[in-house]
């Protein structure tokens, strides 16, 4: 429908990595701020937390387009994700 549901998304991806064994990078690319009602900063901060010592996560973040405040905001979600973000 056109929306960027970045929070759902990030939801998804733990149930998704939940009881895996492994090493993951993942690499979350928007051309938008979230706009369907979630908290991407808090789905990544839980997201995080399911790493341990059999599975490793590396977040990188890159954002497509964006105007100075919707880049400052996708950035809280490399930042809670002790990730790294690019602006592109």
């Amino acid at each position: 429908s056109g929306g960027t549901p970045i929070g759902g998304s990030i939801a998804a991806l733990r149930e998704l990595l939940q009881g895996k064994k492994g090493q993951f990078n993942l690499l979350l690319l928007t051309d938008g701020i979230e706009s369907c009602n979630g908290n991407p900063v808090e789905e990544v901060k839980k997201l995080m937390a399911i790493a341990n010592a059999d599975l490793g996560l590396y977040l990188f973040v890159a954002g497509v387009g964006l105007k100075p405040d919707e880049a400052a905001e996708i950035k809280k979600i490399a930042d809670a994700g002790n990730g790294q973000y690019i602006n592109i």
